[in-house]
């Protein structure tokens, strides 16, 4: 049977690591908590260098995940460069016009319904279904003609 002294020593131990998990998940979350730089995808503390890098981007540096591949880095990027062209030519308000409506383009949906997805519009949907809450002509009306005035 464990004497007294082993389970406070158990428990001293037990508490001990959960407050230093604690710390970590805390540095973890608080984005300045704990300052460093970067040496060889690691993060070191050193109190004497000048570049310090907070925990979270030492992390996502850490990772081998660059910009220079994100292709919508890389369009944002070519649109700023057109952007400078098009100030230089100064046609910089027509050339963001025509951006506006080239997003609008291709946001919008090119792809047909899923199934069992209905229409706004119900007389494209099988036998006119109309989507639940859509106020129509007839119940309208029946609420206007049938509703109590509050005198």
């Amino acid at each position: 049977m464990a004497t007294g002294a082993d389970i406070h020593g158990k428990l001293a131990e037990y508490r001990a690591r959960k407050a230093r998990e604690y710390r970590e998940e805390t540095q973890k979350r608080n984005f300045w908590g704990n300052v460093g730089y970067v040496q060889g995808g690691t993060q070191e503390v050193n109190r004497n260098s000048r570049l310090r890098v907070p925990h979270q981007i030492t992390r996502i540096l850490g990772q081998n995940t660059s910009l220079l591949t994100n292709p919508t880095f890389l369009k944002f990027v070519l649109w700023l460069i057109l952007l400078g062209f098009f100030i230089e030519m100064g046609f910089a308000a027509v050339y963001i016009v025509l951006s506006i409506f080239y997003v609008m383009y291709v946001n919008m949906r090119s792809g047909g319904r899923g199934p069992g997805e209905l229409s706004a519009y119900s007389v494209f949907n099988p036998n006119c279904e109309r989507l639940q809450g859509t106020l129509t002509a007839e119940q309208f009306e029946r609420e206007l003609k049938y509703k109590k005035l509050d005198d």
